[in-house]
């Protein structure tokens, strides 16, 4: 017989922010990048090899920059996701106390 379910919902609470920083500090690091990226930009040249590689390499920074952004999003995702897990378990563990009390009255105790 399983000893059932519990949750530590203050630490839950206290983890999630770091989620946040962390999609923050990714951000952050895009900006740079982004920045580095601009200031590149085109210093391949124009001719046949350079234009080659500007072809290739162009798309390809821009699916990596947009992985930074998915990213960073699935970050914020996770601190959501803890919270409102947090949430929705005390909202049901006091459901349970209150119903356990109801009863308990019901009963004379």
């Amino acid at each position: 017989m399983s000893d059932g379910y519990r949750a530590d919902t203050t630490a839950l609470r206290s983890a999630s922010p770091q989620f946040s920083s962390a999609a923050d500090q990714l951000r952050e690091a895009l900006e740079r990048l982004d920045g580095s990226l601009s200031a590149a930009s085109g210093a391949w040249g124009g001719d046949e090899s350079g234009t080659a590689f500007g072809t290739a390499y162009q798309p390809a920074a821009a699916e990596g920059t947009a992985a930074f952004t998915t990213f960073a999003e699935g970050l914020d995702g996770i601190r959501e996701s803890l919270d409102a897990a947090a949430q929705q378990w005390d909202a049901d563990d006091l459901a349970a106390e209150q119903a356990f009390s109801r009863q308990a009255e019901g009963l004379g105790y």
